[in-house]
């Protein structure tokens, strides 16, 4: 999945944000696209472990788990609410913890994480058939390209620039929709196809 919750999104697409506009202060790099394109991935990775994954654990245990906690416990959970294991992306959204005391919600999230992260090492030295190392390898390629076509406006994201241009009959396109639109629709097929080859 390439987010877990409302606030982990918002936070990849800022650090996205942040990269990009840097790169584009720089004089005359608009010239070099794929440059840009790379370093600002690059940094926006980096912006993203940094700091702000940490940040979207913390709006997401505040607001919607209600929890009382510090950015340094916020770290702590960060695998829980926004793992980054390309194995197994799937979240623990714990919507549980809103049924126990405020001052015991970070204890018992931590113990659910610890005992999910024992289950999924288990998991893990489950060797996982042929079929299924290539259905992620096809796709982790196919998101690359979309990444570096959505923003340089080849196949298939001019497709969908030329369809929403189209609608809202405009000229200007945004490269970081059709890319969020082309990698979410992948993820969701190739999560459909490995189901089935289970």
């Amino acid at each position: 999945m390439i987010y877990s919750h409302f606030f982990d999104l918002v936070m990849k697409l800022f650090s996205l944000l942040i990269s990009l506009l840097v790169f584009l202060k720089i004089p005359g790099v608009k010239e070099i696209a794929w440059l840009v394109i790379v370093l600002s991935m690059i940094l926006a990775v980096l912006l993203y472990l940094g700091f702000f994954r940490t940040l979207g654990t913390y709006l997401y245990a505040k607001f919607i788990l209600k929890m009382e906690l510090s950015l340094a416990q916020a770290r702590q959970l960060d695998g829980a609410f926004a793992p980054i294991n390309f194995k197994n992306m799937s979240w623990l959204p714990m919507k549980e913890l809103r049924n126990i005391e405020h001052d015991k919600r970070f204890e018992v999230a931590i113990e659910i994480y610890q005992k999910y992260s024992q289950k999924q090492q288990i998991e893990n030295n489950i060797p996982k058939t042929t079929k299924t190392k290539i259905l992620r390898l096809l796709m982790y390629s196919l998101m690359i390209y979309f990444a570096i076509a959505g923003f340089m406006n080849l196949p298939p994201a001019n497709f969908l620039t030329n369809i929403f241009c189209s609608i809202f009959k405009t000229e200007k396109y945004y490269p970081v929709v059709n890319v969020l639109i082309l990698c979410v629709a992948t993820e969701k097929v190739f999560k459909l196809l490995d189901k089935k080859i289970k």
